[in-house]
């Protein structure tokens, strides 16, 4: 189960691949073990896009490690305006919750079935519940 993409097969791990080229380096070793690299991958990303829109924010601000949060929520309302969002985030904005299921067949993964979120209304349903609670 996967909330990452799978796989080699991605822009952005063909520019990685492609820098260590230029630099006369092989990749990673841990770039074949794609499941983790890519998830690596993925918040880091996340990160750098929090911290860039946090920036931009607050260009002066003396401290700008407190902004990252309010980054945070630029980047996903950006995605979401954009449509660069992962489904989950474009079709519901307080994001999570879609995985992919894969199987290792043959030495390699095999996408099992498409982006799904199981029993969203009954997660939803107790996220209510525990908030009224409080």
């Amino acid at each position: 189960m996967q909330f990452a993409g799978v796989g080699p097969d991605y822009p952005v791990l063909n520019e990685i691949r492609e820098m260590y080229k230029k630099q006369g380096k092989p990749a990673p070793k841990e770039m074949a073990s794609t499941v983790f690299y890519n998830r690596g991958v993925l918040i880091a990303a996340l990160h750098v896009e929090a911290i860039r829109n946090a920036l931009k924010a607050s260009p002066t601000a003396r401290s700008p490690a407190r902004t990252p949060k309010r980054g945070s929520r630029r980047s996903r309302t950006h995605a979401r305006r954009t449509g660069a969002a992962a489904q989950d985030h474009a079709e519901r904005p307080r994001g999570g919750g879609l995985v992919q299921i894969w199987q290792v067949k043959d030495g390699k993964f095999v996408k099992v079935t498409d982006w799904y979120a199981a029993y969203q209304d009954v997660v939803a349903k107790h996220i209510k519940e525990a908030g009224a609670k409080k």
